[in-house]
């Protein structure tokens, strides 16, 4: 890691380490997914915090595993990307949907939404860290505490969430590609997609769906009586503290909040928002 990384790891992490004890109030919309932004990288100008990123001819990414020598590409959308990503979350409809689901659906349909959120990939630089901390606010909100943690817990397990958020963006830039249409078509493009597609989920066989399953329980449960628990504290302050944020406009340069005046109170424990 370079001088710059290693800074920009520890602006990143102080202010997810401020959201986790007070995320930002919203309606789960393309406006709150980017306040969210805003707020993450508010310290770098250079990763435009808060802005969607506008059209351009392709978008994509190389992704090189750790400890491993290949690498594959992803893509992701390059036209109308605000347009995309406000249609999906404006479809979903906030916390609402989630809310009376058991544990195997809520991980299901919140899989879906993050897939469709990667692939729309919003932001120049930084959509993974502002996804997980936008699912974890969601989650809380539908009654649910969203632990992206494990995941991040050493390079096996980076490169377990690499790869299935991967086959979900790359199934939606390419839906119902077959093998048997892969042979037959005349794109060349759909034609290495499927042989790529195949090489990731050969590569492992763990879905998006079942590493956010391992990441969650109940926010509250019958038996809990309010503030006798971790769990049932940190689903309080969400109530309490958390508030509106609204985000910057995407013809205007920001910075983000002003650190003064919107500085969140320092977590009490520890948190670790890798990878």
């Amino acid at each position: 890691m370079t001088g710059d990384e290693a800074r920009e790891a520890k602006l990143v992490f102080a202010r997810l380490k401020e959201l986790h004890e007070a995320p930002l109030r919203g309606r789960f919309d393309l406006a709150h997914l980017k306040a969210n932004h805003a707020y993450i990288f508010q310290d770098l100008p250079h990763h435009h915090p808060g802005k969607v990123r506008p059209d351009t001819h392709a978008w994509s990414k190389l992704r090189k595993l750790e400890d491993q020598p290949s690498f594959y590409a992803v893509p992701y959308e390059s036209v109308d990307v605000a347009g995309k990503a406000a249609a999906i979350l404006d479809e979903f409809g906030g916390s609402d949907r989630l809310r009376g689901m058991d544990r195997n659906a809520f991980a299901r349909t919140m899989a879906s939404l993050y897939g469709d959120l990667d692939r729309a990939h919003c932001f120049f630089e930084g959509n993974s860290r502002t996804l997980r901390e936008f699912t974890r606010t969601l989650a809380l909100d539908a009654g649910w505490l969203l632990d992206w943690t494990p995941a991040g817990a050493g390079a096996a397990a980076r490169n377990r969430l690499y790869l299935a958020r991967d086959i979900a963006v790359l199934e939606r830039a390419y839906p119902g590609l077959t093998e048997e249409r892969a042979m037959r078509t005349s794109d060349r493009a759909e034609y290495e997609a499927w042989f790529m597609i195949e090489q990731v989920k050969t590569a492992s066989r763990t879905t998006l769906s079942e590493i956010i399953r391992g990441g969650l329980r109940p926010a509250t449960t019958p038996d809990t009586k309010p503030g006798t628990s971790a769990v049932a504290e940190q689903f309080a302050r969400f109530r309490a503290a958390g508030r509106e944020q609204s985000a910057p406009s995407d013809q205007q340069s920001s910075s983000g909040p002003d650190a003064a005046s919107e500085r969140r109170q320092e977590s009490k424990g520890s948190y670790d928002p890798r990878p």
